[in-house]
């Protein structure tokens, strides 16, 4: 069904309405052609565009906007403030100008564009040829797959396209910070980008996610910001199902590039893997032994890649501290990440840092080599630092360990012989916490008063259970009827819980067994079950365990008249959670602060 904007059904004769005044404004009729004109009146009034309507009626009628020149002036400046948009070196934010142009909404959420005094249908902008917002939601079919790659849209053929996107972004990502992916628009025409960004919601919008390659040589100048960040997913273009929304020489231009841009990065990830050969051909496996057993004893200092995400909450901040601890031993560091939260590192990242920095040992938090598919180089020491399940580190059933490569941290779950490990490849190592992180620090008056509270508990995990089940269930590709099967599990879960003799290392597996084994009829294979404890039952287990803890301590301080507060991103749209949410609090200074003002820190989780 199409909706408006507002979410009220569009009914039949609202789209008819639509349809006469497409008609119209493509025809052009003159003025003495009084029955078209008498036919949009009929359309406006419909609609609900009262002034335009009086304006087909009498000539001499200028039609009162719902929204004058200056607030559609005012919605274009904190639209491109708000959405980074890029004009050519020669041009300014004033190239984009409305002129007298002045807008008219419909009853049903639509944007007309016309002069503040039109002379004919031909003068009204966003109709006709040129597609409205609810088509649109219906014409625009699910955004291209494919992890981390950002959407190009080509152009402003429909002005709701962008805005349409980022809505169903948002949707996809629901309460998780870090699932973001970048939405890119190239529009050579600066009157068409202007009106879009004045006629849609774009105003309202703060995400820095979208950016617009706006004016001449608007190709070219998406084709440089890409090259430019060609160790990342390269982008992919969106296509609406409404042949009238395509902007077929645009798009081919862009299309064109992203196929040079995909063939330029292969290209320098096989030159950057050659390189890397070279490198472990020339020192060997016992060459690069010797050097590490050397700089353990204090002999020369060492070369360690620390491959980190900014698209999570504690492992950059926690491997930030790794790479200080091995600085202050006299090892030499370097880190490589993401150039930002919307970007997914390519192996050619991986392979070029390895061959210019040539690293005695590589480190990276949760994931095996295997794991990575090739994205890392063979032959160059390696350690996975476990701070999580190994939902991410062995997803597969089969020995997937490289000779020489290490486990660090938490014990896994599981008998690691199944992916080719021996316990002697494994080091246990906590997770440790750098005291520099919070000493000396002296919280403000300010961080007294937002931070200052009887109890704090500090989370980012404010997706409810019933979106994670959703979330969960989506991505059990393959599984027969996989929403039943992860509403069985949380059922169990709810039920184990609640019980105080819980043991999750233990009652984990076996919860997971039973319901498999009640889901297909007959005895799971092990692997199976493996796949449905890490990616399923372990992580909605401690959602649901720290939920219910929230709740508790929510319980407890109303009922003894204590401060409670609740920090992370997220937390104000959860009703049962919104009365106590206080936003999100920063690692390191403000994290500190935080742990200072508050007279109790809850933790909870099952690992």
């Amino acid at each position: 069904m199409i909706r408006s904007p507002a979410g009220t059904p569009a009914s039949p004769r609202t789209r008819d309405s639509w349809a006469v005044l497409e008609t119209l404004c493509r025809q052009a009729p003159p003025r003495v052609a009084t029955d078209a004109w008498r036919l949009g009146a009929e359309a406006f009034r419909a609609l609900g565009l009262d002034a335009l309507a009086s304006w087909a009626t009498d000539p001499s009628c200028v039609p009162q906007p719902s929204i004058d020149g200056a607030q559609l002036d005012e919605r274009l400046r904190l639209a491109i403030e708000r959405l980074d948009v890029r004009l050519d070196a020669s041009e300014s934010a004033e190239a984009l100008d409305l002129g007298e142009m002045v807008a008219h909404v419909s009853g049903d959420g639509e944007v007309v564009l016309a002069p503040r005094a039109p002379t004919g249908f031909d003068d009204l902008g966003w109709v006709g040829s040129l597609e409205r917002r609810a088509p649109m939601v219906a014409a625009v079919g699910p955004l291209p797959t494919g992890a981390g790659a950002p959407l190009v849209i080509a152009g402003f053929a429909s002005p709701w396209l962008l805005d349409v996107c980022l809505e169903r972004l948002r949707e996809a990502e629901g309460a998780s910070p870090l699932a973001r992916r970048r939405l890119i628009v190239v529009e050579p025409d600066l009157r068409r980008a202007a009106l879009a960004l004045a006629a849609t919601r774009l105003h309202e919008v703060r995400d820095h996610r979208a950016v617009l390659f706006v004016g001449r040589n608007a190709v070219k100048r998406f084709e440089t910001w890409v090259a430019g960040r060609i160790e990342v997913v390269t982008p992919l273009r969106v296509d609406s199902a409404d042949s009238n929304t395509t902007v077929g020489s645009l798009a081919s231009s862009i299309d064109a590039t992203i196929q040079r841009l995909c063939a330029r990065q292969l290209q320098e990830h096989e030159s950057a893997r050659r390189a890397c050969r070279a490198l472990v051909e020339a020192r060997g496996v016992a060459g690069y032994a010797d050097r590490i057993a050397r700089g353990a004893e204090g002999g020369p200092s060492l070369r360690v890649l620390l491959l980190s995400s900014c698209q999570t909450t504690f492992i950059r901040h926690s491997l930030g501290d790794l790479a200080a601890a091995f600085e202050a031993l006299g090892h030499e560091t370097q880190t490589l990440m993401e150039p930002d939260d919307t970007a997914l590192l390519t192996g050619l990242g991986v392979s070029r840092a390895t061959a210019e920095f040539d690293p005695d040992l590589i480190v990276k938090p949760n994931f095996t080599r295997a794991a990575k598919r090739g994205a890392l180089p063979e032959g160059v020491p390696y350690a996975c630092w476990m701070q999580d399940t190994l939902a991410n580190a062995m997803g597969e059933a089969h020995p997937i360990r490289v000779p020489g490569d290490t486990l660090l941290g938490y014990a896994p779950g599981g008998d690691l012989r199944r992916f080719g490990f021996e316990a002697s490849d494994w080091l246990p190592w906590p997770v440790p916490v750098s005291p520099d992180r919070f000493e000396g620090v002296t919280p403000s008056a300010a961080q007294r008063e937002r931070f200052g509270c009887d109890i704090a508990f500090v989370s980012h995990h404010s997706e409810s259970p019933t979106a994670m089940c959703q979330r969960l269930a989506a991505q059990l590709e393959g599984a027969p009827r996989p929403e039943v099967l992860v509403k069985s599990v949380r059922a169990s879960l709810e039920t184990r819980i609640a019980d105080r003799w819980f043991r999750p290392f233990r009652d984990l597996r076996l919860l997971t067994r039973e319901v498999l084994e009640s889901h297909v009829g007959r005895t799971p294979p092990d692997p199976t079950v493996d796949v449905l404890l890490r990616g399923v039952t372990e992580p909605l287990a401690g959602r649901l365990y720290r939920w219910q803890t929230i709740g508790w301590a929510i319980e407890i301080a109303e009922r003894h008249g204590l401060r409670f507060k609740l920090f992370g991103r997220g937390w104000e749209a959860q009703p049962e959670f919104a009365a106590h949410a206080a936003g999100p609090v920063e690692h390191g200074a403000s994290l500190a602060a935080c742990y200072q003002c508050a007279g109790l820190h809850l933790h909870a989780d099952l690992q």
